[in-house]
This record gives C-alpha cells, structure tokens and sequence, in this order.
C-alpha cells in the first residue's frame, strides 16, 4: 500500500483533489470479475482525481473487484484505455449504480493522460460552481413538473378506465 492511500485510510482524508467533470459519456469493456472480457459497459463520470474517478453505471451494475478497462471520450479515441478497478458500488435513485474506480497499473504515458485531463477539467470547472448548482435546481424543477405531468395522465388515464364512455 502506498503512503498516500495508509494516510488516507488512517485519517479519512483524501490525497488527491477531486474535479467533478459534468457527467461525461465514457466507454469501458470488462476484463475481470462479473464482466466478461469485451463486454462492453457505458459510464457517466461525475468526477476524476489523480488516483481514480466516479461515475454512474447505465444499465449494468459493476460489483466491488471489477476490473475494466475505461476509455475517457472523446480525448483518448482509438486507445486501449485505462484499467481502473471498482472500489465501491451502490444503487442510487432512478435505478441506476453509483461507482467508484481506483486507476490500477498505471504507465506513464496513462498517468500523464490522467493528468492532463484532470487538469483540463479543473481549469474549466473553476467558476462553474454556480452554474452547475443553478443546473442542478433546474434538474429538480424539471423533476417536478415531470412528476405533476406523470400524475396528471395517470388521472386521466383512470378516468378513463371507469368511464368508458365519456372519452
């Protein structure tokens, strides 16, 4: 273990700085545990650091030991990607799997990538702190509306159900 991550542990610190990255699509396929090789898997991140990233599993539920191989898009096209192995896996609202990734096996050339990226996310999130918090009260209003509109046709829809005739 490294020095970095017993301190972490000892102290429930984290070492590296969290970036959130405004839920980008990443491509990843299975190479050991409950994906089977070249399964191909679709993520969401929601955050990276130097060490790993968070993201949100769409349509498949990754478990702790997992390892995949994850490729950030659209910076690294046509690469193999970097292997990162779930850390942490639970069931959020909507269905869908929140998971944490810990990058595993880094070379250099994947460390420097990480790096770049991570960098290119945190210039361009500085300052957007009130826009993502003013997106997310969109969200929630949106929710709502959606909610009373989902209500709504379901009224009608039992209206209709009991009152054959009416419609």
């Amino acid at each position: 273990m490294s020095r970095g991550r017993g301190f972490r542990r000892l102290n429930d610190r984290r070492t590296a700085r969290r970036v959130p990255v405004n839920r980008v699509f990443m491509h990843a396929h299975g190479e050991d545990g409950s994906v089977a090789p070249k399964d191909a898997v679709k993520l969401v991140c929601l955050d990276v650091s130097e060490h790993g990233c968070r993201a949100l599993s769409v349509g498949r539920v990754l478990t702790v030991g997992d390892v995949l191989r994850i490729v950030f898009t659209p910076t690294m096209r046509g690469d193999a990607g970097i292997r990162a192995r779930v850390v942490r896996s639970e069931r959020v609202p909507g269905g869908r799997c929140e998971v944490a990734f810990s990058f595993d096996r880094l070379a250099p050339t994947d460390r420097v990538r990480i790096n770049e990226w991570h960098a290119w996310w945190g210039r361009s999130s500085d300052g957007n702190a009130e826009k993502a918090a003013e997106a997310a009260r969109e969200r929630a209003r949106d929710d709502e509306r959606i909610d009373a509109l989902n209500a709504l046709i379901r009224g009608v829809r039992t209206e209709r159900d009991t009152f054959p005739g009416r419609f």
